[in-house]
């Protein structure tokens, strides 16, 4: 069933070229071979077969979720548990941030229980989807310490900026991944007058956008690396002169098999400019974990010229998805295709920046954000 939802039904079949044939014989092999499948470890096993199945797929929106159906009036979730540390892939160095660490400083991380990082790493990237590779490496480093059973230890070996090795042992105790934890001010002004806003924070609103417009505000940056609050469609809205178009969605009407004879219903969303508009100089910051809704806005940003986009490639998949419901894991991809607003390429390509900054491991471990001094100091 999995096979044939992509093989018929998902938007960028042609694009890809997936050998899916190939992909099907291997692991209808791999199916067959567990005995039993009756402990948590062996179900986690299960469920990450059907990930690895997927892995060639470039589609950042496809993830397999952890829902069984056990009857038509019950079911259950495996159990999946993460250490309470953020990791970050910069380049080819792994970085860890412990949450016990009282100054919360970035090292870098050598060893899993006594194996070197890549392996797990390796493992990491073959149970995730995504676009681009560098979008593929972030969500392989949140994999790197989760596990089907509360408590499983992890034994890391890291070193800090001056080179001093640390031996740590961290436990698998909580339900979802540390995230990043940014200033907890999602608006805030600089000295040269240039206001900061962090798109991605929950607590930031229109109003609160609005009221620091003081008259000696130069300049905005808004920070979009990750993905933006939806809150952001606001704030977007008085950046804007008059009404635009967002990026056109093209969903697919299927009514043969094997995606043939294949038409698309076009359609365009409006976003309606808001008073006051604001037209200060801008700058826009992205990176490898922009994704979906952020590579949306960054879309309108250039072609609109609202702004100059600073950072890194974005991860190169937006567009709405759709889950399919299957009684074990179901599982969820991007339902549409999407173009750039000129007609150009942007699946797997993400949107390069207009200034591309390039990040360094030590940047992270002196709390250094070159991405964002760089758009600052416009």
């Amino acid at each position: 069933m999995r096979w044939n939802i992509i093989r018929h039904f998902y938007p960028y079949y042609e694009e890809e070229h997936l050998d899916w044939e190939h992909r099907l014989e291997i692991y209808l092999q791999e199916a067959i071979q567990p005995e039993q499948i009756n402990t948590p470890e062996s179900l986690f096993e299960w469920h990450n077969m059907i990930c690895r199945f997927f892995n060639p797929i470039k589609d950042g929106h496809l993830f397999v979720h952890s829902d069984m159906t056990i009857s038509g009036l019950q079911s259950a979730y495996l159990p999946e548990y993460y250490a309470a540390v953020e990791t970050k892939m910069v380049n080819d160095t792994l970085l860890i941030r412990t949450e016990s660490d009282s100054i919360q400083s970035w090292r870098i991380l050598h060893t899993i229980d006594n194996r070197p990082t890549t392996v797990r790493m390796q493992y990491g990237r073959s149970i995730t989807n995504a676009a681009t590779e560098a979008h593929r490496d972030k969500m392989a480093a949140d994999k790197l310490f989760s596990s089907p059973i509360y408590d499983t230890p992890f034994l890391i070996r890291s070193s800090d900026i001056d080179g001093c090795m640390h031996e740590d042992t961290l436990y698998a105790r909580r339900y979802e991944v540390a995230r990043p934890k940014r200033d907890n001010r999602p608006v805030r002004r600089y000295e040269n007058g240039i206001l900061y806003i962090d798109a991605t924070s929950p607590e930031l609103n229109e109003k609160q956008f609005l009221s620091a417009l003081t008259p000696d505000i130069t300049g905005l940056c808004f920070d979009l690396r990750g993905l933006p609050s939806l809150q952001f469609e606001a704030i977007l809205a008085h950046l804007i002169p008059s009404d635009a178009a967002a990026p056109a969605t093209e969903v697919p009407i299927n009514c043969f098999p094997f995606q043939q004879e294949r038409s698309w219903r076009i359609e365009t969303e409006t976003l309606k400019a808001k008073s006051p508009h604001i037209a200060l100089p801008a700058t826009f910051l992205c990176d490898a974990g922009t994704v979906s809704w952020g590579e949306t806005i960054l879309l309108m940003v250039r072609h609109y010229g609202l702004g100059k986009i600073i950072g890194q490639t974005t991860a190169g998949t937006t567009g709405d998805m759709t889950q399919f419901d299957l009684p074990l894991f179901p599982f969820s991809m991007t339902a549409m295709r999407m173009h750039g607003m000129d007609g150009e390429e942007h699946h797997a390509r993400g949107v390069v920046p207009d200034k591309i900054v390039p990040v360094y491991a030590s940047d992270y471990m002196t709390n250094y954000d070159r991405t964002l001094h760089s758009a600052i100091q416009q």
